[in-house]
């Protein structure tokens, strides 16, 4: 495991969350957030997401690992991590978490490409996550669904950069950046 991998991973685990003085309203202005466009748009196992109305979604957690992780990809520029969606801010605000990332776009035909593709590994007894040990020698196999396998190995991938095997991947955590790109959201450690 590289030095890089290793730090990142011991900056998780050390973490400690600390909370700011600041009201929600005084967070709402400094990452100009007006509280009138904010919409929801669904909740989760550990937290609840609201759209801004700008092209950015801001979720408030529960999950104390989500909000570690999205603290350190706030903080890193890796190339990897362009498969997650992008963090702009995270905070604690009177005692709750605020996580303020990107806003991606959720395509229905995100789940038909996954269940295609979900049927090919089942076929072949693996996981999402060892999507590169598939043989697709035999496999007719569409452009657009190779395109989806590359971008789902790319996300692997990020998640294996910062030390997490045991990734959600699924279609409600996936969706589309504006220039197209298919990234994961909801990013968390299912073990911690």
């Amino acid at each position: 495991m590289s030095k890089e991998i290793r730090n990142i991973i011991d900056k998780v685990r050390n973490f400690t969350i600390n909370e700011s003085e600041k009201t929600l309203e005084d967070f709402y202005v400094e990452n100009n957030i007006d509280p009138e466009e904010l919409s929801y748009l669904g909740k989760g196992d550990f937290g609840t997401a609201y759209s801004t109305g700008d092209g950015r979604v801001l979720k408030r957690t529960t999950s104390k690992s989500e909000f570690k992780l999205a603290t350190e990809m706030e903080q890193s520029d890796a190339p990897v991590l362009n498969s997650f969606v992008k963090i702009y801010k995270t905070e604690i605000v009177k005692g709750e978490m605020y996580i303020l990332q990107e806003e991606l776009i959720e395509d229905s035909h995100i789940e038909d490409l996954y269940y295609e593709l979900q049927s090919y590994l089942d076929e072949q007894g693996l996981p999402i996550q060892y999507l590169d040990h598939l043989d697709t020698d035999d496999l007719d196999i569409s452009d657009e669904l190779q395109k989806f396998m590359d971008d789902i190995d790319d996300i692997n991938r990020a998640y294996r950069y910062i030390g997490i095997e045991a990734s959600d991947i699924k279609p409600d955590n996936l969706g589309y950046s504006q220039d197209g790109k298919l990234k994961a959201f909801d990013i968390d450690d299912k073990q911690r």
